[in-house]
């Protein structure tokens, strides 16, 4: 019974992680290429380095500037086309995706410097910044910007508990 369990996992797992990738590209139906269309997205985005955060919170906002590159215009095509075949609105897929696409996350350089002020410095200022900005992670707060950048080139690589 336990392996007859533990051998659903796989396909379960699957549909539960392309409702959550549906969420965030704001597909509010499901097509049988959905898969490879996140696939080709996420391939370019590690090709690409791309940042996962700030590139699926900039394709829920129409006026964002989004990558000039062949192979991500064709995925775009394709993806605005899906998008066409949704009974969902365009308002409607954009707000989902806001749903799900936080404008900003602890980033580790961030997390990191907050401790190092606490630790060393006693200065808390840090920690409750980051922690007033996290409060709404999914607005859009022109005065966080800070919290959404990447760390900058040269910082720290952090491999986290999680391997990211």
């Amino acid at each position: 019974v336990a392996e007859e369990a533990i051998n659903r996992f796989p396909e379960i797992f699957k549909q539960h992680w392309l409702c959550a990738m549906r969420a965030k590209l704001g597909l509010r139906n499901t097509e049988d290429d959905d898969e490879a269309l996140i696939h080709t997205l996420l391939t370019w985005m590690q090709a690409q380095r791309a940042d996962y955060t700030n590139l699926f919170r900039s394709l829920s906002e129409q006026t964002q500037p989004l990558p000039d590159d062949a192979a991500f215009t064709q995925w775009w095509g394709a993806w605005n086309a899906r998008l066409m075949r949704q009974p969902a609105t365009r308002d409607e897929a954009y707000a989902c995706m806001r749903a799900y696409n936080p404008a900003i996350i602890p980033r580790n350089h961030l997390v990191e410097a907050a401790l190092d002020a606490a630790v060393e410095r006693d200065d808390l200022a840090p920690t409750h910044a980051l922690l007033a900005a996290l409060n709404a992670p999914y607005d859009e707060h022109a005065d966080h910007a800070y919290y959404a950048a990447p760390a900058p080139d040269g910082a720290p690589h952090y491999k986290t508990y999680c391997g990211t």
